[in-house]
């Protein structure tokens, strides 16, 4: 696995979106900034694994069967999900999966 691209601190979500492809398969790992119930705020890490409709059946064979190690070796996130339609890649859903 080799890192392919790593964003800047005030990157956005539409910023990760515009590298991911849909006939790809990667992992992301995302800063979900969001506010708590009580108005505070707050940020956790997601772990996200994209494998798009169109991605290849080999990509998705690697994806899933090195995800263990990626989980190994990148601790510190706060929650793990994973998307397979584009539709799907929205900031409010990243933050619905992080803070569910």
């Amino acid at each position: 696995n080799v890192l392919v691209h790593s964003a800047p601190l005030d990157a956005t979500f539409e910023d990760l979106v515009t590298i991911l492809a849909q006939h790809k398969a990667c992992y992301v790992f995302y800063d979900c900034q969001y506010e708590n119930k009580e108005g505070h705020k707050r940020n956790k890490a997601l772990y996200a694994i994209w494998s798009g409709a169109e991605a290849s059946r080999k990509e998705k064979m690697l994806i899933a069967s090195t995800t263990k190690e990626v989980e190994r070796k990148c601790n510190g996130f706060a929650k793990k999900a994973s998307f397979h339609e584009w539709s799907d890649l929205t900031e409010q859903n990243f933050i619905d999966a992080v803070c569910n």
